[in-house]
């Protein structure tokens, strides 16, 4: 899989999207970082019109991790196994052997630039500048049999590909879904720990992509970048 996105995608579009690097390419990622709890803690504190940091003031942040908590405690697979030996800890992801590890949900090293390139490569049927990443009726497959399902404390669809899909928050969603939702609306893709995100939005054809290196891990459904995301469909709409 890394093979493929470095020979077929990384090249003709200049994306930098991996996925398991090979010795050489280790020197070029740099090590994530958590923000301090003392940080947020007082970012926490300053309201939102003073240029507060953060998306959420404390109280709604403990709300929706107390919600999240209900979600994950009900769980079934709570007392699985981790799929990856010492995932448990954040430090792991600044490993080598995860960096070189083929886990395409949750191990890909990119650049925000590389992810919205390949994110307006799949808002464009699976084309962009002139290559051709999957055929007409793959895209649609991917994109097609959406199935909604609680998974912890959210309400989420999935297509039958993998891919999120958000729609219209209604008036009976939890302050949880409308977070994960609002801003969103018609994109697909997911997201990572912390606020990264890769979606895409075909009827606007618009390709979104956030990578922090500080990450928040506080930011449950990653409203920091979304703020840009909502932002983008904003301009589009002035300029129609």
């Amino acid at each position: 899989m890394g093979q493929f996105l470095r020979e077929e995608v990384s090249t003709p579009l200049g994306v930098d999207v991996y996925i398991g690097l090979l010795d050489e390419e280790l020197s070029r990622i740099d090590a994530v970082e958590m923000l301090g709890f003392g940080f947020q803690f007082g970012q926490s504190l300053i309201p939102h019109a003073l240029g507060r940091r953060m998306e959420l003031n404390l109280p709604q942040t403990l709300a929706k991790l107390w919600r999240l908590r209900a979600g994950i405690k009900d769980g079934t697979t709570r007392r699985a196994p981790t799929p990856v030996e010492g995932l448990q800890k954040i430090s792991v992801i600044d490993t080598p052997e995860l960096a070189m590890g083929e886990i395409p949900s949750a191990g890909a090293k990119c650049s925000a630039r590389g992810l919205a390139r390949l994110a307006a490569l799949m808002a464009n049927g699976g084309q962009f500048a002139g290559r051709q990443l999957m055929g007409h009726a793959a895209w649609t497959a991917l994109h097609g049999v959406p199935v909604q399902r609680n998974m912890m404390a959210l309400n989420t669809t999935f297509t039958q590909g993998g891919l999120a899909t958000f729609p219209q928050p209604s008036s009976t969603d939890t302050p949880l879904d409308i977070g994960l939702n609002r801003g969103r609306e018609g994109f697909y893709g997911w997201m990572g720990l912390g606020g990264s995100i890769f979606q895409w939005h075909p009827e606007y054809r618009i390709g979104f992509g956030y990578a922090p290196t500080s990450l928040n891990v506080l930011d449950i459904v990653n409203e920091r970048g979304k703020a840009y995301q909502a932002e983008v469909v904003r301009c589009l709409h002035a300029l129609q």
